[in-house]
């Protein structure tokens, strides 16, 4: 009997993937649930297992195909079955997976060349390759037994700029990759979601003096405090205060849901990855600020699991590391809110009665008016404003 590999939706956002490389070739046996072949995402590479056990008959999409949810990838059977009346079957719309573990650099294949000539090269590597627009024929590798690395094809790509005029004016450069998936959310959430928006200033010289009181102390653990760490367990404790904020819209109402797992927006090489604070209303401020430097030093390295991208329940945003005042963010669905911080900064302003320059801060809560009120929006950001002013609660 024929079993079809059809590709499934391995994330909540997942539309189409990308093969990225096959582990096996056709003639070659095969187990069931024995890594098949490895997808590239809109989140991560991982490993599609097989569905049955037999020989890979026919391989229906190459190394760089971009196939939409459902496709056919590939045909699994017997030595000497016929594929003449092969027909794909109708499939219905893409139903989830638990999302296989991702594949890190580390457990690539590690043979160079296989009998077929194929070229080999890890996941990473064949994922940044589509990105830089690198021909990984030319390449030569220098990984394990000749494996081409993320490292080769950077270092070539950066030959290639350098010797390369820079582009012509009114030359089109695609979306690709990370940037396409991107692309293709913030639209469809602007599109579909009616945002609305709620900003206060917070006085942040209460947090600033036990940021500075704090820093030495979690430096010599090898963390670095930051204001983003701070807001993080702010918003987490708030979150578990105000839950309406802390879940997703389906069309059959809003899921409540039981943690507060934050998403925190990081810019990666290939776009903005969200990695999670899981359960982030259970974490003191030293965890939240260890597992967030963890977390980022990953993103930008390309290194994030599956795991540490999924579930999220809220996002923060923060662009005042880049001198932004104050910003809206766009809303990740199926979540119903997310917050944008500007940077700290110092101001003439009134307080108790006086003038002073005081460091001050900008919060923008984008909601889901489907889901939120301007009320509710309102009480949490008044909410989180006086866990910020009142900053020791979260040492």
């Amino acid at each position: 009997m024929i079993t079809e590999v059809f590709l499934p939706q391995l994330t909540s956002t997942m539309e189409e993937g990308i093969v990225a490389n096959w582990l096996k070739a056709e003639g070659d046996a095969v187990a069931l649930d024995e890594p098949l072949v490895e997808i590239e995402t809109d989140k991560a590479v991982m490993e599609l297992e097989s569905p049955a056990t037999g020989v890979v008959l026919k391989i229906l999409a190459e190394p760089g195909d971009t196939c939409l949810v459902l496709a056919p990838l590939a045909l699994i059977g017997e030595p000497g079955d016929d594929l003449s009346a092969y027909e794909p079957r109708a499939t219905a719309a893409p139903v989830p997976v638990s999302a296989p573990a991702p594949v890190e650099e580390s457990a690539a294949p590690a043979v160079a060349v296989r009998p077929e000539g194929r070229i080999v090269a890890s996941p990473r590597a064949r994922r940044v390759a589509k990105e830089l627009a690198v021909d990984l024929s030319g390449l030569t590798g220098t990984g394990p037994e000749g494996r081409i690395t993320e490292e080769d094809v950077r270092r070539a790509a950066s030959a290639a700029t350098a010797a390369a005029p820079p582009a012509a004016p009114g030359e089109i450069v695609p979306f690709r990759g990370m940037r396409k998936a991107v692309a293709a959310a913030m639209s469809r959430s602007k599109r579909e979601i009616p945002h609305f928006y709620v900003t206060s200033q917070v006085d942040m010289a209460a947090a600033s003096c036990l940021l500075a009181d704090l820093k030495p102390a979690y430096a010599e653990q090898g963390v670095k405090l930051t204001y983003t760490a701070l807001v993080a367990k702010a918003t987490a404790g708030t979150l578990s205060e105000m839950p309406q904020l802390n879940g997703w819209y389906t069309e059959e109402g809003i899921q409540m849901l039981p943690a507060v797992n934050l998403g925190v927006a990081v810019a990666a090489r290939e776009g903005i990855v969200v990695p999670v604070l899981r359960e982030a209303s259970c974490l003191d401020l030293l965890t939240i600020a260890r597992t967030l430097q963890d977390l980022v030093e990953r993103a930008r390295g390309g290194v994030l699991s599956a795991a540490a991208l999924s579930d999220r329940s809220f996002t923060l945003s923060n662009l005042g590391g880049l001198a932004v005042d104050q910003f809206a963010a766009i809303i990740n669905p199926p979540e119903v809110a997310i917050l944008a911080m500007g940077r700290v900064k110092e101001q003439v302003v009134a307080f108790q009665g006086e003038v002073q320059i005081r460091s001050q801060m900008n919060l923008t809560l984008s909601c889901d008016h489907r889901a939120v009120d301007g009320v509710v929006a309102a009480k949490f950001l008044q909410r989180l404003g006086i866990i910020l002013q009142t900053p020791e609660t979260l040492a």
